[in-house]
């Protein structure tokens, strides 16, 4: 409900919500834990998605709408995570589940985004006991025209205004 919220702000171009928890990931018979971000596969939200800076892709490709059984993993965890470099076309599981490398990620420089691991959202979802509508993070795209310190403040109160919280 919070992304729709959000989206019906004025100067708000795009929104789209993801989910991050810490997950098991297993390569190579060899287990580790990273950040797995869940995903939306479809056209709107990759639309969004292709523009945000750590999750630039270095080799590969960006889901395709409605994608599933694929991963995209973070730059730290390809070259540094296992004992054996990550390439795209391996295999790997997540919480038991297996997925297809289709890319690797741009390094960013942030210990965050270069040590997780992205799959599609409904995916974690179901592999983290996550309800359909539930995120927790929110990516949002301003309008080029507008002033983001503004569209803040106004997603800001239309949060408030929603949830009953005074300000």
């Amino acid at each position: 409900h919070d992304l729709d919220v959000i989206k019906g702000v004025k100067g708000v171009y795009k929104a789209t919500g993801a989910t991050i928890e810490i997950g098991e990931v297993k390569f190579d018979n060899t287990i580790e834990y990273f950040s797995v971000f869940g995903v939306p596969t479809d056209s709107e939200s990759l639309s969004l998605i292709k523009t945000i800076d750590f999750f630039l892709i270095e080799d590969g490709r960006e889901f395709g709408n409605g994608e599933t059984g694929k991963v995209i993993v973070g730059y730290k965890v390809a070259l540094e995570g296992f004992d054996k470099e990550i390439r795209k076309g391996h295999r790997l599981k997540v919480k038991g589940d297996d997925f297809k490398v289709i890319a690797l990620q741009k390094k960013t420089g942030s210990p965050i985004h270069d040590n997780m691991v992205r799959i599609p959202i409904d995916e974690a979802r179901a592999l983290f006991d996550r309800a359909n509508d539930e995120f927790t993070t929110i990516f949002i795209k301003v309008g080029a025209s507008e002033d983001p310190a503004v569209v803040a403040e106004d997603i800001k109160k239309a949060m408030r205004r929603d949830h009953g919280v005074k300000e």
